[in-house]
């Protein structure tokens, strides 16, 4: 299944996957540390980190996605730019400082509540953050 962007879509992911150490750490952050050495752990959370960043260049370069070609660490950080994400949390405030008009925030916020449609039909749950 391949999901198309439109250019807010891509704004809205973006802004997290931008982040791509944020990811990583918040993904490998409920490693086991009985179970999983440092060393190891560092391994998973620069593999983690890796695979965000490819995720960001394909989607950059192309603004689709391609689900079946996604990995686990991929799937999980698409699940992460709804729930982790802060891209709503200031906007009202850049309408009042004038950074950005209320149109702007209005087609934002119908692109964010698109984007989670496309990603929860694609079989990635997950809830917008809002707030």
């Amino acid at each position: 299944m391949i999901i198309k962007l439109t250019n807010n879509e891509w704004e809205i992911i973006e802004h997290r996957l931008s982040l791509s150490d944020a990811i990583a750490e918040a993904l490998t952050d409920d490693l086991d540390a009985c179970r999983t050495q440092e060393a190891e752990a560092k391994i998973i959370y620069n593999e983690v980190e890796r695979q965000v960043e490819e995720l960001r260049a394909s989607i950059e370069a192309t603004k689709t996605i391609d689900i079946d070609s996604l990995r686990h660490y991929q799937r999980e950080a698409l699940k992460d730019c709804m729930e982790g994400s802060t891209f709503f949390a200031d906007i009202d405030d850049a309408v009042f400082e004038g950074e950005m008009t209320k149109g702007k925030v209005m087609a934002l916020r119908k692109a964010g509540h698109s984007l989670q449609r496309k990603l929860n039909e694609a079989g990635i749950e997950g809830e917008m953050c809002w707030d």
